[in-house]
């Protein structure tokens, strides 16, 4: 099992190639980078990006067909430090780009995003199963419920919110989210338009 100690290997981007890397982890740094200058419509320079785990723990893995569940005490503590480093920073970001159903699921638990229109429906549906939960892993208590919300733009204290598909499901490219894989582009892109 692999250990990052930045979020998705993203240090490595800035590595030459062949020093520390191994192939995998290095594909997965520049494939967040890629995934996210497509959804941006144009290359991002690296230092445009603020890129950060809810969970900056290591977890055991998850059962089969489940992700790693992120526990509330290990979420609750990402989002002290993710409010501290946005509160810290000089300017508030154009953007925040949440890449999981995991992610805005703990987002809506805690109030991080503002409420909106079936978000309360959405947190409802992508509780942990309790099943899966309890042997580690995270699966939404109903399959489609990130449908409801992916690609659309909420808020957190002003700052918009986009929930898009995680990196692994993104390039599997599921036809059921290409609509609103399209829709978070297109929101994404008009959001940042004048940067």
């Amino acid at each position: 099992m692999a250990e990052a100690e930045t979020c998705f290997f993203f240090d490595l981007n800035t590595e030459p190639a062949g020093t520390r890397a191994r192939t995998s982890e290095r594909a997965l740094a520049q494939a967040v980078w890629a995934y996210v200058s497509m959804l941006v419509g144009r290359q991002v320079a690296l230092d445009e990006l603020y890129i950060t785990n809810l969970c900056n723990y290591f977890l055991p893995p998850p059962p089969k067909n489940a992700v790693v569940l992120i526990p509330q005490v290990q979420a609750d503590n990402g989002l002290r430090e993710l409010t501290s480093a946005l509160a810290s920073r000089l300017a508030p970001p154009r953007l925040i780009i949440a890449m999981s159903q995991q992610v805005l699921f703990h987002f809506v638990r805690t109030k991080f995003i503002a409420p909106s229109s079936g978000l309360d429906e959405f947190l409802h549906n992508s509780a942990p199963s309790p099943r899966i939960a309890q042997a580690g892993g995270y699966r939404a208590r109903k399959n489609a419920a990130f449908l409801s919300v992916c690609g659309k733009v909420f808020q957190h204290d002003g700052v918009p919110v986009v929930p898009v598909l995680h990196i692994s499901s993104a390039q599997r490219k599921p036809p059921r989210y290409r609509e609103s894989m399209i829709l978070a582009g297109k929101n994404i892109q008009e959001l940042i338009k004048d940067a």
